[in-house]
């Protein structure tokens, strides 16, 4: 757990140092109403967009596992199909006793 926070907390430390290495455009500053750019990520920050990360990852792996798993499903619809079985409960006839 600490080696991921440390791992978050270089990464931020990373985006802040190419923030402050680009220069201000004091035209979109004056627009947005940010004149300067604060240089270090607070604690809070770091932890919030740590969980967020987290959050993503999960996210990402969820939908991984949705998009992987589908081809086993059509192949598995695909071999339920071909049996005996299923083309005998094909010719039943449903009857409604309504």
């Amino acid at each position: 757990m600490q080696a991921q926070q440390k791992k978050t907390q270089e990464k931020v430390d990373g985006m802040a140092r190419r923030d402050d290495e680009e220069p201000l455009d004091s035209a979109a500053a004056a627009a947005n109403g940010t004149m300067n750019r604060p240089t270090r990520v607070g604690k809070r920050a770091a932890f919030e967009l740590e969980q967020i990360n987290r959050r993503l990852e999960e996210f990402d792996s969820k939908v991984h596992h949705a998009t992987s798993s589908a081809p086993e499903l059509t192949k598995a619809l695909a071999d339920t199909q071909k049996s005996p079985l299923t083309r005998r409960i094909r010719r039943i006839y449903q009857y409604d006793s309504v």
